[in-house]
């Protein structure tokens, strides 16, 4: 136990999770079943434990609100343990594959696995911190540099303006850009970077703000916040947030508030929570737009008939949003499945997959062709059988979301891992990512307020999120769409110095992010 009355954040985990089985049970008494009651549970909760001890400290207030440990904590009690339970509940599976006699069996088995890496990466989320966190600060600090701003806003600005005015412009107008996503005829949209630099308009428009609040020295009030927010979620949805990702929008919407919180003013983990929920909701209504359209938004508005109907329709419910866009248990306890049946024909990328992620980076016109193929290939094989994926992106057909010969599944993390190298490569794929957490908190910890890359802490964090979440293709789209415009402008309008330096001249205000003195 801790000095006091504060109880152990083992404790309270196993608290926690014990709450949440408790409540499964009750609610499957209620309607007279006994689905939860397996075996299943005992890694489950494992898991729940291993992970929520970042939750509580995250709760506690014992880490920053945006520490990645602690939002992973969190999220991770979801991912790893709730939404198992929610699968088997609900009774909500993956529908294009033949299951598993009892995907209870194999939600249990990866939970087994899960459980391993969950100690691989607190093993080296711990070395991490006995060691690189204890560093002082850094000895070096990027400093704006106020000319430079200037030129890359004035420059920039406009420019992101006229291109998003001529992308709608191909399409006769809002309008018509929004029929063609709904109808699937955007064929512009598939060059990230000028959507990328189009996009970049809200963006620019939030760092103006940020710098200019913090070189008046005044902190604007929550009501002056929550307008700048909702400005720059319309603006976010003008530019690129109606072709048809909700990814794009609600990953910008959570590195602006990590802009405000880490440059402006710190948010309270009331807020956080409020805003995640929100989150949640913007997510399912826009798979109504996603899927069918302003009309579906519509519908999905007027009444809770009309709603479950086009649900039923488009095949959106909010079991989707919550277990199919937020978990990714049934697919990787399935991927455990067929990797363990005697005649299983897949045959393991050893790699392939990151290969071809990173090569995606490179522009389409320097390559076009023969390109190697993403986890795109792997994971269609994976559920369809050997053979099965077919490289056609243009002319393939598309249902319900997905393209015939080419699966739209996510995979997460372990299971891409495990479509490489096997199973046992999960615990090495999160002692990774353990390692990759620690450095993001060392640069949350070292970099001083006034070092203008704590301006890009937000998108390193949404790239960290989306490591555990997503596929190696997926990540590389996010830093290529969402992360590369950012970072470089930050980089073009800073100037690396001696941290000592920053710190004279920022002065005797070392806790406030004012840099923009110095010689332009």
């Amino acid at each position: 136990m801790i000095a006091g009355k504060r109880h152990s954040i083992w404790f309270l985990s196993c608290l926690l999770c014990g709450l949440v089985l408790l409540g499964f049970g009750l609610a499957d008494a209620v309607r007279g079943s006994d689905e939860c009651l397996h075996w299943f549970l005992v890694p489950l909760t494992l898991c729940g434990i291993l992970i929520g001890v970042d939750a509580v400290r995250w709760c506690r207030a014992e880490v920053d609100t945006f520490d990645p440990a602690g939002l992973l904590g969190l999220f991770g009690v979801y991912f790893f343990f709730v939404a198992p339970l929610l699968h088997v509940y609900w009774d909500h599976w993956i529908d294009e594959v033949l299951p598993p006699p009892d995907w209870r069996f194999w939600l249990g088995a990866m939970a087994a696995l899960n459980v391993v890496g969950l100690w691989a990466y607190r093993t080296t989320l711990a070395y991490m911190e006995g060691g690189t966190l204890r560093a002082t600060k850094a000895s070096t600090a990027w400093h704006l540099r106020p000319c430079r701003l200037r030129w890359g806003l004035w420059i920039g600005m406009p420019l992101a303006v006229a291109l998003q005015i001529w992308i709608y412009a191909r399409y006769g107008g809002l309008m018509g850009y929004m029929t063609a996503t709904e109808h699937r005829e955007q064929a512009f949209l598939g060059n990230d970077r000028i959507g990328m630099l189009a996009g970049g308009f809200p963006i620019l428009l939030l760092f103006a703000y940020a710098v200019a609040v913090v070189a008046r020295r005044k902190t604007p009030t929550w009501s002056k916040l929550c307008l700048v927010l909702l400005i720059f979620v319309v603006l976010k949805l003008l530019f690129g947030g109606l072709q048809g990702s909700r990814a794009l929008v609600v990953w910008a919407i959570f590195a602006a508030v990590g802009v405000i919180h880490l440059w402006i003013r710190p948010l309270s983990r009331k807020a956080v929570l409020l805003g995640v929920v929100a989150l949640i909701l913007f997510m399912y209504l826009y798979g109504f737009y996603k899927s069918a359209g302003v009309e579906g938004v519509q519908k999905a508005l007027e009444s809770s008939r009309s709603r479950a109907n086009e649900e039923s329709k488009i095949h959106r419910p909010l079991s989707s949003t919550l277990l199919d866009d937020l978990g990714r248990s049934d697919v990787q306890a399935y991927v455990l499945y067929r990797l363990n049946q005697p005649d299983c024909d897949y045959q393991y990328a050893f790699g392939r997959s990151y290969l071809g992620a990173i090569l995606a980076l490179v522009p389409g016109p320097l390559w076009r062709n023969d390109r190697p193929p993403t986890k795109v290939k792997e994971g269609t094989e994976i559920l369809h059988g050997a053979g099965s994926y077919r490289p056609r992106p243009i002319s393939s057909t598309y249902e319900r979301d997905r393209y015939v010969g080419m699966t739209s599944r996510v995979f997460g993390l372990s299971a891409e891992a495990m479509m490489n190298f096997g199973p046992w490569s999960v615990p090495v794929a999160m002692a990774v990512f353990g390692l990759m957490v620690g450095l993001v908190r060392r640069w949350m910890r070292t970099w001083r307020r006034c070092d203008s890359r704590r301006l890009l802490l937000p998108w390193v964090l949404v790239l960290l999120l989306n490591l555990l979440v997503n596929d190696s293709d997926n990540v590389a789209w996010f830093a290529d769409t969402i992360a590369i415009f950012p970072f470089a402008f930050i980089y073009l309008v800073s100037t690396t110095r001696r941290a000592e330096a920053a710190r004279a001249t920022v002065g005797p205000q070392v806790d406030r992010p004012v840099c923009l003195g110095g010689s332009t």
